[in-house]
């Protein structure tokens, strides 16, 4: 078995440090289930992207109203950028992706 040492802000760690507790396992245990779930989904979201028409970039995505008119017409977003934290937080929201940008 091989490890990985990963560092995480304060916020995340705190969150980290509760959900154990909640789940009765350890946080190893936790995490790696959670790199599992998402080595999962990004397969998955692999397997969606070569079914689409066409990529796109999300400059000046704000909370990515255009993102979406796009992905509805078949596209798929490769990179995606807000400076606005705010924008960020709620892009990362309603996406599950953290927008590059300064404001974080």
């Amino acid at each position: 078995m091989r490890q990985i040492h990963i560092r995480v802000d304060d916020d995340l760690y705190n969150e980290l440090s509760r959900y154990p507790t909640m789940m009765q396992q350890t946080m190893q245990d936790c995490l790696r289930e959670a790199a599992a779930y998402y080595v999962t989904d990004m397969r998955k979201r692999q397997r969606e992207v070569s079914d689409r028409q066409f990529t796109f970039i999300d400059l000046f995505a704000g909370i990515g109203g255009m993102r979406i008119a796009f992905e509805k017409s078949g596209g798929h977003c490769v990179y995606s950028n807000e400076w606005n934290k705010y924008s960020q937080q709620t892009y990362f929201a309603n996406f599950g992706e953290q927008a590059e940008g300064c404001g974080v």
